[in-house]
């Protein structure tokens, strides 16, 4: 409970805020969302918890225990979530679980200030449907509105581990490459091929595709190769 004077101007306030926190978490971690300024935020939010706290002297909003959020389209699941109302700083932590639509993330942490749209992501998974990317890693950082920093972690465009890049720093914009350092190329989970440094398209785009080698009795040693058309994304 809220254990402060005011208990329901306070509550209302908590739910704006809440509102406005999982708008920009969206818009941050999840760029297929609708921005966070264009979402409204008078919308009620539901919000479930083992118990709510303010600090009037901070302004500092706390949830602690079974923590569970909706608004709208979005559902935030975690052990504790502070707000801290002054600043704008967010903290999300404890089996962090966040749903808007299509596009999941789970951590162990999750940082955002929601005025200037920074978040940092502790060992996490981000799963963005629209064009199916999976990013995971100890550390995904949100640098600009397209690209992530990922350290120790991985990246692919497909499911069920059929191929995925992993690295010990990658950094993705999701509008053109990706470059990692420490790359090794993973297929049904063995490596396959390694490098200390690899710049690929993150979108498909035309080019040649990877040789292939062989030999025949009629023709001998072959090696052949085959250009890719991206007809569209």
């Amino acid at each position: 409970m809220i254990a402060r004077n005011g208990v329901r101007d306070q509550l209302i306030t908590f739910s704006y805020f809440l509102a406005f926190f999982l708008s920009a978490l969206a818009a941050v971690l999840l760029p297929a969302s609708v921005p966070a300024e264009e979402l409204p935020q008078k919308i009620p939010v539901s919000v479930t918890a083992d118990k709510l706290d303010y600090d009037g002297a901070n302004d500092v909003y706390t949830a602690v225990g079974n923590v569970k959020i909706d608004h709208q389209d979005i559902h935030l699941e975690a052990n504790r979530v502070v707000l801290n109302n002054k600043t704008g700083e967010a903290l999300a932590e404890g089996n962090v679980y966040l749903r808007e639509k299509g596009n999941v993330l789970t951590a162990e942490r999750v940082e955002l200030n929601v005025n200037t749209r920074s978040g940092i992501i502790m060992k996490g998974d981000l799963f963005m449907s629209k064009d199916n990317y999976h990013l995971r890693g100890d550390r995904i950082e949100r640098r600009s509105e397209s690209v992530y920093r990922v350290e120790n972690g991985q990246f692919t465009t497909c499911d069920e581990g059929e191929w995925y890049l992993n690295a010990r720093e990658i950094d993705v914009d999701l509008n053109r490459y990706a470059t990692g350092s420490g790359v090794s190329f993973n297929a049904g989970g063995v490596p396959i091929l390694y490098t200390p440094y690899l710049l690929f398209p993150v979108r498909r785009q035309s080019g040649l595709l990877i040789p292939e080698v062989g030999s025949s009795s009629r023709d001998g040693f072959l090696m052949t190769n085959t250009v890719f058309w991206a007809i569209s994304d």
